[in-house]
């Protein structure tokens, strides 16, 4: 298939559904280079708890934006909007690009575009931080929502009060601008202006996703993770990172630290995977129009691939010529 401008292919799926291994195929089909859309696989530092795809699982296929953020800035959507961008403009080699990751959020901005809110100055992000790090610490995740609901009333009912991350957010914005960023979030979008497919989305029926969650963690261990996580503790001191955030990191430390054994700690990460997996599947399900959603069954990687070969060729879209 030949593209005559250059053109995004969106592929989603939870953890551990096989983004990456289709990717390859697909990039292999369509002559295409793979662009990371996962949060915790922009920063480098740990590879093997983020799951970067490594040389071998990138079969010789160009890969983007993969560990080129230092372990201690912090990145928002916008951010990497602005990544990508760069990315797609740097690259001349081909027209075809596909977006691939589990953080639904990202894909979403491709598809629809982003609130216009102004960029958060440091100092801001900073202040937040810390301050709502310290209510929490003091008391709880209830106790933050409150602060945050009485500088910013339209956020009652839409966040919810253990969402941590979104309620920073929230309070971010509106330390920036005085205004709500549910207001914000109402403006019209600003649109990524490449052609770009539908959502291909990877279903794995709920035992397979587990089996294959609990394969992959326990490889991870055998890839030497839990020296991964010691070494970038000793190496980020007390410093703050977006990568403490990375699922399994908490329950990595506290066996490093002697407060839970290894096979606790094996087990702890696999139910948090899965969780998180479920989590990923239903915002898959729920924030997109059905008509951008084009779900993948479940196959080996090839044949899934070719799934989305067949219908890019069949759609009635300007995305491609030929």
């Amino acid at each position: 298939m030949f593209f005559d401008s250059k053109t995004i292919i969106l592929l989603g799926g939870p953890t551990a559904s096989g983004k990456s291994s289709v990717a390859v195929e697909l990039a292999t089909a369509l002559d295409a280079e793979v662009v990371n859309a996962d949060s915790v696989q922009l920063y480098e530092g740990l590879p093997i708890l983020t799951a970067v795809p490594t040389e071998s699982d990138m079969h010789g296929i160009p890969h983007h934006l993969y560990e080129v953020l230092p372990w201690n800035k912090n990145s928002s959507v916008a951010d990497w909007i602005n990544l990508f961008d760069s990315c797609i403009e740097r690259v001349n080699s081909t027209n075809a690009f596909i977006a691939t990751g589990g953080t639904g959020l990202y894909l979403s901005s491709l598809l629809y575009g982003l609130s216009p809110m102004p960029e958060i100055s440091d100092a801001v992000r900073f202040y937040v931080q810390q301050q709502g790090r310290s209510i929490i610490n003091s008391s709880g995740n209830f106790a933050l929502y409150d602060c945050i609901a009485k500088k910013d009333p339209h956020i009652k009912g839409r966040i919810h009060p253990k969402h941590t991350q979104r309620l920073l957010r929230a309070w971010e914005v509106f330390e920036q601008t005085g205004r709500s960023i549910v207001l914000w979030q109402k403006e019209p979008r600003l649109k990524n202006m490449y052609p770009k497919s539908q959502l291909y989305v990877l279903d794995v029926d709920k035992e397979t996703l587990g089996q294959r969650i609990d394969a992959r963690c326990r490889e991870m261990f055998k890839h030497g993770i839990v020296e991964e996580v010691a070494h970038f503790i000793e190496k980020t001191k007390n410093a703050i990172s977006p990568l403490h955030k990375a699922i399994g990191f908490v329950e990595i430390k506290r066996h490093i630290e002697g407060q839970i054994s290894l096979d606790d700690t094996i087990s702890s990460i696999i139910l948090a995977v899965r969780q998180y997996a479920k989590r990923q599947q239903t915002w898959f399900r729920t924030q997109y129009a059905a008509s951008d959603v084009f779900v993948i069954p479940n196959d080996t990687p090839k044949a899934q691939a070719s799934t989305i070969v067949r219908h890019l060729y069949a759609v009635n879209t300007e995305l491609y010529t030929g």
